[in-house]
């Protein structure tokens, strides 16, 4: 998956954050849910940041993400793709 889609993650107002993928190449204009990560794991007030991880260092099939928030929590999500 990581060598065919593009990777979008987006952080809300409730503390979720929602992933979404588009193939290379295709319409970027398309962009279709991967994985909602709710409040309940994420964080509980507005996500103020997001960041993936370089590949290097990351075991295959996954993908790392790290979020701040206003509730000044962080997180690191390892996703299998």
């Amino acid at each position: 998956m990581s060598c065919s889609l593009h990777l979008l993650a987006v952080g809300l107002e409730n503390g979720s954050i929602h992933l979404f993928t588009a193939p290379v190449g295709g319409d970027l204009a398309i962009w279709t849910p991967w994985v909602i990560l709710g409040s309940d794991l994420a964080h509980v007030l507005t996500v103020s940041s997001l960041d993936f991880c370089p590949a290097k260092g990351v075991p295959a099939g996954v993908v790392r993400l790290a979020s701040g928030s206003e509730d000044k929590s962080a997180r690191v999500f390892d996703l299998p793709l």
